[in-house]
């Protein structure tokens, strides 16, 4: 601390003027050092900055990148590109490849007469790095082609999703699903979401990339395999896309998803992970101010689905020989009820003393909705 803000008894406790007349240790070397000459990077060629760039110094890499894009040498693209291909150095062939980037025009407003070329020249660079063994130049690859809207940038997402097994592309990837024809979009959505059904980080970026209307169809999707909609590790994917389908309240979507819940087979209509989806479709269409029975009121066979899994979670809830954990799963799913003076006498018996903490606090929760 500076001596303005010790307080004055701990100030003439310490001698401040102590080591005042011997000067401060800028750098401490070993016998014999011999300090190298400061390179003058300014003055150097062209190719000598592009060979810079696999120098293991980084200071090196970055002064001699950004002297390549200030000095706008016309033979500095052909260069970079032939080292981003012959480099062994990941370093260098990343840096570039954002050499190489930079000195292309990605708005209408940059665009000279040269662009063509520069554009070519990047696209062919993106290409060669999405086979690079390096997962992080991989995904720079993809990166890049997005900011720059490269004719390669569909080829590229496709062949990372359908390719590739290192998270880091597959979300990069995802990020940019949006960018493609619809058609193309669906087929990669699904297919991603089948590898990674676990990873929320990937699962997340998709989804952002999915137009509203898509989740119906990822849905359907899944629905319509049975390894999908029967594993648990896609169980989160299906509750999340049930609910965003439920919060949007489409009329015609709600019908197309309750024929498709119809037409499944009936070992699985009677499973538990059918009565958690329709509660998460329920879920979502309460926060748009409706419910699952409101919604499906004039079509009788998914009504008719509502009431089977009520029934059976009515009789789960009130029978005291089974687990809290299962009793109180199915207290959650009584909100799919559509006879709540039925369901308000089953709830006021299950938040007596004698029932478990974890059933009471399940009931209480849905009395109060």
């Amino acid at each position: 601390d500076h001596p303005w803000s010790m307080p004055p008894d701990l100030k003439g406790m310490l001698d401040l003027e102590r080591v005042r007349d011997r000067g401060r240790i800028y750098r401490i070397t070993p016998p014999n050092f011999q300090r190298r000459p400061t390179p003058r990077l300014s003055q150097a060629a062209t190719t000598e900055l592009v060979r810079l760039l696999e120098h293991p110094n980084a200071w090196h890499r970055d002064s001699a990148a950004r002297l390549l894009f200030q000095q706008q040498d016309p033979d500095t693209p052909a260069l970079l590109h032939q080292l981003l291909r012959q480099s062994p150095v990941p370093q260098a062939r990343l840096q570039a490849l954002h050499t190489l980037a930079a000195a292309t025009p990605a708005t209408p407003a940059e665009i000279k007469q040269d662009t063509p070329t520069l554009n070519k020249q990047l696209n062919d660079a993106v290409l060669h790095l999405l086979a690079d063994p390096h997962p992080h130049l991989r995904r720079h690859a993809l990166r890049i082609a997005a900011e720059h809207s490269l004719a390669a940038l569909p080829d590229a997402v496709a062949r990372s999703i359908r390719e590739d097994s290192d998270p880091a592309v597959l979300f990069e990837a995802a990020l940019h699903l949006h960018r493609l024809n619809s058609t193309l979009q669906e087929n990669l959505l699904t297919r991603l979401l089948d590898r990674t059904p676990a990873d929320p980080w990937i699962r997340t970026a998709a989804l952002c990339s999915a137009q509203n209307h898509e989740c119906l169809l990822l849905l359907l999707a899944s629905l319509r395999q049975p390894r999908l909609r029967t594993t648990p590790e896609h169980q989160p994917l299906l509750l999340l896309l049930a609910g965003i389908v439920g919060n949007r309240n489409q009329p015609a979507e709600l019908r197309t998803l309750a024929h498709e819940l119809n037409s499944l087979p009936e070992q699985d209509r009677t499973s538990q992970h059918f009565a958690e989806l329709l509660a998460a479709v329920d879920q979502g269409l309460r926060r748009s101010r409706s419910s699952l029975p409101v919604a499906w009121q004039d079509q009788p066979s998914a009504l008719a689905l509502i009431q089977y899994v009520t029934h059976s979670a009515s009789n789960t809830a009130l029978n005291n020989t089974l687990p809290p954990e299962q009793r109180t799963a199915a207290v959650r799913l009584l909100a799919l009820s559509p006879q709540h003076d039925q369901l308000l006498t089953q709830l006021l018996d299950l938040v007596t003393p004698a029932q478990p903490d974890t059933v009471r606090l399940a009931a209480l929760q849905l009395l109060q909705t």
